[in-house]
């Protein structure tokens, strides 16, 4: 569109079939574009490992140039990255003991209310090197569980550089001309040209409360699947009809009472389709048929950030929907502000015109007046 690769910020871009480039701002959005793109088909091998080992390369050695458009933008993706956190330090997995052991000291830090941001900025930057180690030592393209923590660290990669780059314009580490700057105030007037376009903020409300549809049901089914746990497990505790045959889902089950605020899509899809298969494989046609119909109901929804807890998910679309609702208001007004002073100066000219007209009369040879008007 006559503008250059070269004028692009560094980093990684995708291209769709319209030819829009679309840029990757965390290993974790290759990761799931390539599952969706490859859903139905198997990928070939050696291209597959070289375009995720290429886009984990570049987090690894390259700084991410962008922090956050605005404060609401980075509430949001802090409450994000929070969830993730929190589900990074359940696990026990030797090989995350070094991120582990750096989030829990983020926590401290920030627990403290006279804590310097110079010293969180520096406490951000040895989590992003445990970050970038553990994503170097991870086999491309991982598998598994280990896809879903190598996905978890990256974002926590990719969420602590665009929090150091804020902290470094907080403390004017940033010139004016910096790429860090410049992008974030490119993002940001975009940001704002969209949302004067007409009908932009009306499509934009009403796509966003129909991913929020989504989500509430999600939620919806993380409860129902937790009350229904509870249940079974509080009725053969009371009949003692435990057998040792039964250990594998008594183990499920107590994995399903867990459930609540940190449940997130991909746990709840997982857990559905593991308790669905087991329940078969002991003939137990109740409860398989009852997950069944839960994991059937999940399968029609496709979401990014999967590790993401739901409730943060459906906490932040209720304020990204409060959010456009509050600018569409306000754009509305001030569309009424301006007409106001265009009809009072339209109002005022017509109260001039006889003044006018009759100044004109004063220096002019006095006519009859037309026909019609009424001076």
């Amino acid at each position: 569109r006559g503008s250059g690769l070269s004028e692009l910020p560094d980093g990684v871009y995708i291209a769709d079939e319209k030819c829009r480039l679309i840029r990757v701002t965390s290993y974790s959005q290759l990761k799931e574009m390539y599952n969706a793109t490859f859903a139905k088909s198997t990928p070939q091998e050696i291209r597959s490992r070289r375009i995720h080992k290429m886009v984990r390369d570049w987090f690894c050695e390259n700084e991410l140039q962008m922090s956050f458009p605005d404060e609401r933008t980075r509430k949001a993706e802090t409450a994000k990255a929070a969830g993730i956190k929190d589900k990074l330090l359940g696990m026990n997995v030797q090989r995350l003991r070094g991120v582990q052991e750096k989030l829990r000291l983020i926590d401290e830090l920030k627990a403290d209310p006279n804590i310097s941001k110079e010293q969180l900025l520096n406490a951000n930057k040895a989590l992003i090197q445990e970050c970038r180690a553990y994503m170097k030592k991870t086999a491309m393209p991982p598998k598994g569980i280990s896809a879903d923590k190598a996905g978890m660290v990256g974002d926590i990669l990719s969420f602590t550089m665009r929090e150091n780059n804020q902290l470094s314009k907080e403390l004017n580490l940033v010139s004016a001309n910096d790429p860090r700057a410049v992008l974030d105030e490119k993002i940001r007037a975009q940001k704002n040209k969209l949302e004067q376009r007409e009908g932009y903020l009306q499509r934009k409300i009403a796509a966003e409360n129909e991913r929020l549809v989504k989500e509430q049901d999600i939620q919806k089914v993380i409860n129902e699947t937790k009350r229904s746990c509870d249940s079974i497990i509080e009725r053969l505790n009371r009949t003692g009809k435990w057998q040792k045959k039964n250990s594998k889902i008594k183990s499920l089950l107590q994995e399903g009472s867990g459930f609540g605020e940190k449940t997130s899509f991909r746990e709840i899809k997982d857990f559905l389709k593991r308790f669905s298969a087991q329940a078969k494989a002991e003939n137990n046609f109740s409860l398989y048929a009852a997950t069944n119909k839960s994991s059937e109901r999940l399968g029609s929804y496709g979401l990014a950030d999967q590790d993401i807890p739901v409730s943060v998910r459906v906490q932040n679309r209720q304020a990204n929907i409060e959010y456009l609702q509050n600018k569409q208001l306000e754009l509305q007004q001030a569309q009424v502000q301006a007409q106001v002073p265009q009809n009072q100066a339209g109002n005022n000219n017509n109260r001039q015109v006889p003044q006018n007209q009759a100044g004109n009369n004063n220096n002019q040879v006095q006519q009859e007046p037309q026909p019609g008007l009424n001076f």
